[in-house]
């Protein structure tokens, strides 16, 4: 989650900026129209199944995970939870299969505040690009302060995981990244030593990530004492050395299966942990890898499935567009016409 935030911050400040400089307008509608054909038909997807499933056989817990699912409908799961009392890390019945969708939500809210706040920066205050990173800066610090502050020993650590506002430091990381790009990159590509050294320091990056996966868990208070800024770092490192054209690690992340799994990383994180949830590990206790190989092999399946029923027909063609290409699909196996589709 830590580095898809920084991804994202670099990834949606990179087609955000480039807009206004091309036409003076960050054409909001179409941005957050594409947003939402992206994210929201593959959450649609599983909200409805996990509903479904605890309507059928978890009836009891009917109307707690029919909140959890407006919340994340409306992508406020995140303070939902907070403000709830719930807590992401003394679940002593395991998991629900919505807990993770804290993270869509986060993650949604900077779609809607981030570009506004471009907008003024650019359209009313006419900013400087200088100052947008100056001041980007600044709150992205005060982010990471704020994440810091607001853990301490013995206590939950939710409002820290999960709050927007102690969390925006890492997105902010990409974002900033974003913002000075455009001159950054063509430096760091101009040169095949110069591309070596960004190869070198985004192998550091990637290093640096594998340490913080295999050496903190959610309740290391190093985590939120600097951890979740230093994998940020790591992060901005490696999204660079790959976004610089002709470099080594570009080459080797862009391979097959890696891009496979790129295209299908957002329905993988919407499956996991429902599947998780409804494969009872119980049942293979003494079988651990088995249960392991099942659990991924479900959600690969799953992904697969999203990907090519719900989330790429939406993305390319939109809600209706998909619908009637299904339908002439449909009529073309059945030998029938379609009124009208010609």
């Amino acid at each position: 989650v830590g580095v898809f935030f920084t991804l994202s911050g670099f990834l949606i400040t990179g087609i955000l900026v480039p807009s206004w400089q091309r036409t003076g307008t960050l054409d909001l509608g179409r941005f957050w129209l594409a947003r939402a054909r992206r994210l929201l038909p593959a959450l649609a997807v599983v909200l409805t199944v996990v509903l479904a499933w605890t309507a059928l056989g978890e009836r009891p817990l009917l109307a707690q995970r029919g909140e959890q699912a407006a919340a994340a409908a409306a992508y406020v799961a995140n303070w939902h939870t907070i403000a709830a009392g719930e807590t992401y890390f003394q679940r002593f019945t395991g998991p629900g299969p919505l807990d993770h969708l804290w993270s869509l939500s986060v993650e949604e809210q900077f779609y809607v505040v981030w570009p506004l706040l471009l907008l003024l920066a650019f359209g009313v205050f006419r900013l400087r690009r200088r100052t947008l990173v100056v001041l980007t800066l600044l709150t992205a610090s005060l982010s990471f302060v704020l994440l810091a502050v607001l853990v301490s020993p013995g206590f939950d650590h939710t409002r820290a995981s999960e709050g927007t506002d102690p969390r925006a430091g890492g997105i902010l990381v990409g974002a900033l990244l974003a913002l000075v790009w455009d001159r950054l990159g063509p430096v760091l590509g101009s040169s095949r030593v110069r591309r070596f050294g960004v190869d070198l320091l985004g192998v550091a990056g990637l290093v640096g990530i594998g340490w913080l996966v295999t050496h903190t868990d959610d309740y290391s208070l190093g985590l939120y004492r600097g951890g979740i800024l230093l994998l940020s770092v790591c992060t901005a490192a490696v999204v660079a050395a790959v976004a610089v054209p002709r470099t080594g690690l570009g080459f080797l992340l862009g391979r097959e299966p890696l891009r496979w799994l790129g295209e299908r990383s957002y329905a993988i994180y919407l499956w996991q942990l429902p599947v998780i949830v409804a494969v009872s590990s119980a049942a293979l206790d003494a079988h651990r890898y088995l249960w392991g190989a099942l659990v991924t092999a479900t959600v690969l399946v799953l992904a697969e499935l999203s990907w090519r029923l719900v989330e790429d027909p939406i993305r390319r063609y939109g809600l209706v567009g998909a619908v009637r290409r299904v339908r002439l699909q449909i009529a073309e196996v059945q030998g029938a016409e379609v009124p009208g589709a010609e």
